[in-house]
């Protein structure tokens, strides 16, 4: 055998050796220990976890008050991953600025939960950072808006919870007063640093159509607010 052909099989395999370690580490499984809200927990072996384009309403932030349906997205989240194994993917990003690992989730029978979540109405399509599902994550939330999922369903007017027998049709035309226990009113000229809240900020967008607070257009309004 020449030195050349004994080099290329070398070279052949080292890079066998390199691509089974990477798909190992991009496609290992993790138990999951803790769900924190909606869009984060931890994961035995990785840490503190943040789920890659979806934002689901705040539970657990220290300046801000619990949001509209968080409760029930941390529910939903913690019954479908808390305590089992799962598999993660990563994208082009590995961490936000918080120092939590960014990833894609999947449940031992294939369920894509990032995306599960937003097709279900419990978060939004967040899309302030480019990621490879992110043409997809924008259906799935026009999808269950139009449909009145979760999140995007009536609130009733004592308790503001979405009844369960809620009837999942079309929106009807933005009413020009939110539902009784919002605390909102639509109000096209109102700005981000008018807003109280980022529930107020994407009720205003998505509601009342106010594309002003939504400059750059990726669907997530006032993004220091929705950051």
């Amino acid at each position: 055998m020449t030195s050349i052909r004994v080099v290329q099989v070398f070279l052949s395999l080292a890079i066998g050796v390199s691509s089974v370690a990477s798909a190992t580490e991009t496609f290992a499984e993790h138990e999951v220990q803790r769900v924190i809200d909606g869009d984060t927990a931890d994961l035995n072996g990785i840490g503190r976890v943040r789920f890659i384009g979806v934002d689901t309403p705040e539970t657990v932030h220290p300046n801000k008050p619990v949001e509209w349906y968080g409760k029930e997205a941390s529910a939903f989240t913690k019954k479908m991953i808390e305590g089992k194994r799962v598999r993660v993917e990563y994208d082009w990003q590995k961490e936000d600025k918080y120092g939590r690992t960014l990833v894609y989730i999947y449940l031992a029978d294939g369920t894509f939960l990032n995306a599960e979540i937003i097709k279900q109405g419990y978060g939004f399509a967040y899309t302030r950072f480019p990621f490879k599902f992110l043409d997809e994550f924008r259906a799935y939330e026009r999808d269950a808006r139009e449909a009145r999922r979760g999140l995007w369903g009536p609130r009733d007017e004592v308790s503001g919870v979405v009844p369960a027998s809620a009837p999942m049709t079309a929106p009807a035309a933005v009413p020009a007063v939110a539902p009784a226990g919002s605390g909102f009113s639509c109000s096209p000229r109102k700005t981000c640093g008018q807003m109280s809240s980022c529930e107020e900020a994407r009720f205003q967008l998505s509601s009342c159509g106010n594309r002003r607070l939504d400059g750059d257009g990726d669907g997530v309004p006032c993004e220091k607010l929705c950051h």
